[in-house]
């Protein structure tokens, strides 16, 4: 679709970290309006954040049927859904016709399967502004597994024929270091040549998977950012075409 964007709102600036999960929803009011600011069609995919990433972890559920259960794998189902429904309220409220694909409803063997992604294309021919997010889907290979939202939203920037992809995170960007050195920036143009270093606990692979999903969005033809949503007015002006600071993941570096 000409000039879609595809926009991920990481957990990490939508929800409050640690604790009992809890929404932010100063964070998510402000992303929301700025993102009918930039008057442009959109998808959007949210993480999970301490509603996805908590339970995850807990029961095992990244590892696999052998290592969790179909109750621990529930119960993480269940939290992204809590929170989608959340984030699809406010949707409606600031003014979107919004309809929620939830990935679970689906088989994803080996990739995005073609009737997830029809369900997209129905819904924007039909007017609706669609929202998903990492979950734990069906897997005919392995029972269960988690996808992430990194992945939802590379695989359908391209997919789709997005002309622009946003990660919308709560740093600048990606950086050689982490944590990151005292006033370092951000690298400017991440390549597959462009190397970094990234722990992370996240139930889904952290800053080093985001990495990848945008290298293979970037080399499907997809602008691809990565910026620091929890800044007010980044994502504006990312998604308006105006420079901010971030990483631009690049095929080539220029």
């Amino acid at each position: 679709m000409k000039g879609l964007a595809v926009i991920k709102l990481g957990g990490s600036v939508i929800t409050v970290k640690g604790g009992v999960p809890r929404p932010n929803l100063v964070n998510l009011r402000r992303l929301l309006k700025e993102i009918a600011q930039a008057n442009r069609p959109f998808v959007l995919v949210h993480g999970g954040g301490s509603y996805g990433h908590y339970a995850a972890l807990k029961y095992r559920v990244g590892e696999g049927k052998g290592a969790s259960s179909p109750a621990g794998a529930s119960r993480t189902i269940f939290n992204m859904v809590r929170l989608n429904a959340i984030v699809t309220r406010e949707m409606i409220s600031a003014g979107f016709p919004t309809l929620a694909i939830p990935p679970h409803a689906f088989d994803f063997v080996r990739d995005l399967p073609d009737i997830f992604v029809e369900q997209f294309q129905k819904s924007i021919s039909a007017g609706f502004v669609p929202v998903t997010y990492g979950d734990v889907v069906l897997d005919q290979d392995s029972g269960y597994r988690i996808v992430s939202g990194d992945y939802l939203a590379s695989r359908l920037a391209v997919r789709l024929g997005a002309s622009l992809l946003v990660f919308g995170t709560d740093v600048d960007g990606v950086y050689r270091s982490y944590p990151p050195r005292q006033r370092e920036r951000p690298i400017a143009y991440l390549t597959r040549k462009v190397s970094f270093g990234a722990t992370s606990s996240d139930a889904t692979g952290g800053i080093a998977y985001k990495a990848e999903q945008a290298l293979l969005a970037a080399e499907g033809g997809v602008t691809t950012l990565i910026v620091n949503a929890s800044k007010p007015g980044v994502l504006r002006r990312a998604l308006q075409g105006r420079s901010v600071r971030c990483t631009r993941v690049s095929t080539d570096g220029v």
